[in-house]
Formats: C-alpha cells, sequence, structure tokens
C-alpha cells in the first residue's frame, strides 16, 4: 500500500498544520536539540536520513540549514509565537532547552515531513 502523489490543497492543510503533525515534528526537534545541541547541520542530515531513508546532498542540506536559521531568527524575535508552537499538543515540552532553537528545529522537521519523499512511496 502506498500513498499517491496528489495536489490537494486539503492534504497539504492536514500536514502542515494538523495538531498531530504539529506535536510530532514539536517533539523530533526537541529530541535532536537534545542530541546534536548546537549542531544543526548534524540535526538536520540525522532527521533527513531518519525521515527519507537516504542521505541528503549537499544542496538540500545547504536549504534545509538556510531555513533552519529563518526560522530560528524568527522564533527568538517572536516570544509569544514561540510558546504557542511548543504548546502544540499533549506533550509536555523540556523548559531546560532554548525554546527558539527547539521551535526552529520543529519546524524545520515540519517542513521535512511534508517533503514529497517522507510522504509518498517512490
Amino acid at each position: 500500500v502506498a500513498r499517491e502523489r496528489t495536489s490537494n490543497p486539503l492534504h497539504a492543510i492536514v500536514l502542515l498544520n494538523a495538531p498531530q503533525y504539529v506535536e510530532a515534528a514539536r517533539k523530533m526537534g526537541e529530541n535532536l536539540v537534545k542530541e546534536f545541541g548546537d549542531d544543526h547541520q548534524a540535526a538536520i542530515a540525522h532527521a533527513f536520513r531518519a525521515l527519507t531513508s537516504r542521505h541528503a546532498n549537499q544542496a538540500e542540506l545547504d536549504v534545509i540549514s538556510h531555513s533552519f536559521k529563518q526560522q530560528l531568527t524568527y522564533f527568538q524575535a517572536h516570544p509569544e509565537e514561540t510558546q504557542q508552537f511548543l504548546n502544540t499538543g499533549d506533550a509536555q515540552r523540556d523548559t531546560e532547552l532554548p525554546a527558539g532553537q527547539v521551535a526552529a528545529m520543529g519546524m524545520v522537521i515540519n517542513l521535512l515531513l511534508n517533503y514529497d519523499e517522507c510522504v509518498v512511496r517512490q
């Protein structure tokens, strides 16, 4: 059984916004920050491999790393949105980890969870 490719906007809305997906991305981002600390490149490479079952090429890593940096800048400048993102779902967050970094990594995981290779079997 494989999920077929679709351009259905409802499909994208669910994957990007459903609390279960956001919570899963948030928790995976939190676990990556715990494991890799400030080494976001290694965390991204690990997450990409875990979610796609292949290693990312340098161009993919560069794009995702750039996205992480943009998200980090945004979340550091918007603490209210950071808290809202980190409080999505039932799982408690680790308050000892830097909130902006966890939120940014969570958004990167959300991005990866919506990547065709994570959603559709090739």
